[in-house]
């Protein structure tokens, strides 16, 4: 166990309250905590990086560079100390050294990693040469491994001996211990009965190279414990690097944390205020309500009148509206019955029109008169006379109350219910003409299918409907007569 590894947590806490100081741009606390972190773990090598970068900020340039030279020491794969002191460095004007450490980056990889893209940047604007990175030139190697080994194998089922030879051994030149390219080589070398042309001929010489194949596979093994070591170095890599990608999300949650629990202080501070106030509107009235002398009582029926007028405006409004669709029903109707030679119906179509005119004018009076009422009303006027809300006029608290119930009577007893049904019964074609002649309308909707006449029955139907919007069978007759002309136009 290496020294500082018992006191790992603190070390993470001291590195993350440096993080946090950092953030808002407290240096001295953050400078802090890094070094608390050190002392705690001095193998921490990416408190290094986060002390240089504090340290860099503050222009302190060669504490910055023996900081990350520290990190690349515990860690030399540490991809931030190389792309911190490539900049560190191009910042003094030493851009020979910096491109060490760039290249060094690039050959990390991963290629698609963002430093790893602005090292390459650095390299090409300082038209240095950029390597590249160990996963491609793997990848490259293990490209040219299968093409030898593959072109090896053709000219051996070929028996194109010397060609062979020559194939298996560019594989075992990147790949000593390729298993399958030094058995070929081996069957080739046997089928030849000579050996490759950089070696010469004779038996001695075949007996030579079998000794060095021989010698190759026993050296196999220690290749591939070489190897295997290499990935459990890899594999401890990654899993270092997830072990810091997890730390330094735990501290973007912690942050995250922090500003909802700020926001949510923000929001209660903000209720607080409103409930002040809210407290201090509704003491205010009640002051006004004891200057003005208002009796609790008083204001219950102030209260209850608005309420009332507001109610009969409401309904005063309901019935214009249901009056005005009458007028348009029965202004529809009277064009359908002028076609149908219905005088009768025409005349009392005309009646209805200008009945429901005459009501749409009285409700919308009323209407307004109703609107200056609840205006009056929503005054909190004294015991005495006071100039009223919207007409100027004096009125007084008593007389309001008054003109409010004998309003709100009026319009519930009044005209206003019964125009409204009215108005419904002509919209709905609940009149005795009215009813006659959609019977008549709907009749001849029905002989007109009958005889094939699909287009005349379409325009009885919407006649219908034009009386009667809600006249179900004429609703069913209409979408039989349509589909039936959309295919007879077929």
């Amino acid at each position: 166990m290496r020294p500082g590894e018992l006191t790992t947590g603190e070390a993470l806490f001291y590195r993350g309250e440096g993080h946090k100081a950092q953030a808002i741009g407290d240096l001295d606390t953050a400078e802090a905590s890094y070094r608390k972190a050190i002392i705690n773990n001095p193998y921490y090598a990416e408190a290094y990086v986060d002390l240089g970068v504090v340290l860099e900020s503050r222009a302190k340039l060669a504490d910055a560079e023996a900081a990350y030279l520290a990190a690349l020491k515990i860690n030399p794969m540490l991809g931030a100390a190389h792309t911190n002191l490539g900049f560190l460095y191009e910042k003094q004007g030493n851009i020979k050294e910096a491109a060490k450490y760039w290249q060094a980056r690039v050959m990390m990889g991963p290629d698609d990693d963002l430093w790893v893209l602005k090292a390459k940047e650095k390299l090409r604007k300082y038209n240095l040469p950029v390597p590249e990175s160990a996963a491609l030139m793997k990848k490259k190697r293990e490209a040219e491994i299968k093409r030898a080994y593959e072109a090896g194998l053709r000219h051996l089922k070929a028996k194109e001996w010397d060609q062979a030879i020559a194939e298996f051994q560019k594989v075992l030149a990147l790949d000593p211990g390729h298993k399958r390219a030094l058995k070929g080589l081996k069957e080739a070398v046997k089928a030849s009965g000579k050996a490759p042309p950089s070696i010469g001929a004779g038996g001695a010489d075949v007996d030579a190279i079998r000794a060095a194949m021989d010698a190759a596979l026993l050296g196999e093994g220690a290749t591939g414990q070489a190897d295997q070591a290499s990935r459990w170095a890899d594999e401890a890599g990654r899993k270092s690097e997830e072990a810091r990608r997890r730390i330094e999300a735990a501290h973007k949650a912690a942050k995250e944390a922090d500003r909802m629990a700020a926001l949510r202080r923000s929001e209660v501070e903000k209720w607080k205020a409103e409930e002040a106030k809210r407290a201090r509107a509704l003491k205010e009235a009640e002051e006004t309500n004891r200057r003005l002398n208002l009796h609790p009582e008083e204001e219950t029926m102030r209260q209850q009148a608005i309420q009332d007028v507001e109610a009969a405006g409401r309904q005063a409004e309901e019935a214009g509206i249901q009056a005005e669709k009458a007028q348009m029903t029965a202004e529809t109707a009277k064009k359908i019955a002028q076609g149908a030679n219905k005088d009768q119906t025409v005349k009392r179509a005309d009646e209805a029109s200008k009945r429901a005119l005459e009501v749409k004018q009285t409700s919308d009076a009323t209407f307004q008169e109703a609107e200056q009422l609840k205006q009056q009303l929503g005054v909190a006027v004294p015991a005495e006379k006071g100039p009223a809300a919207s007409t100027g006029k004096t009125t007084d608290r008593a007389t309001a109350l008054k003109a409010a119930a004998e309003m709100a009577a009026s319009v519930k007893k009044g005209s206003a219910p019964k125009v409204k049904a009215a108005a419904a019964d002509f919209a709905n074609g609940k009149t005795k003409d009215q009813q006659q002649t959609i019977r008549e309308l709907y009749q001849r909707g029905v002989t007109a299918m009958r005889q094939g006449d699909y287009q005349s029955a379409v325009t009885h139907f919407e006649q219908v409907l034009a009386l009667n919007p809600n006249h179900t069978e004429a609703k069913q007759g209409l979408k039989r007569a349509q589909i039936a002309l959309s295919k007879s136009i077929k």
